[in-house]
């Protein structure tokens, strides 16, 4: 495994376990701050992420990820 698909890995890894643990500021801190979600309904960037993490502060979120192939292109 290379280092930038070690890299992806990791940074999957941390945003699971911060994730679970609540902690919005440390996901925030993963995601570049012109970065685009795009979901069904449409796009949203980091603040509207911002947003919707807060609203949830309360509850409970459990999540995985299966990482099935990763190819890194480019220098």
């Amino acid at each position: 495994m290379g280092d930038d698909e070690r890299a992806i890995r990791d940074l999957v890894d941390r945003w699971i376990i911060a994730t679970k643990a609540g902690d919005t500021d440390a996901v925030l801190e993963l995601i570049a701050d012109d970065a685009l979600f795009m979901v069904r309904s449409g796009m949203f960037g980091k603040e509207a992420f911002r947003a919707g993490s807060e609203s949830l502060r309360d509850r409970t979120i459990e999540g995985s990820a299966e990482i099935r192939e990763i190819h890194v292109e480019g220098n």
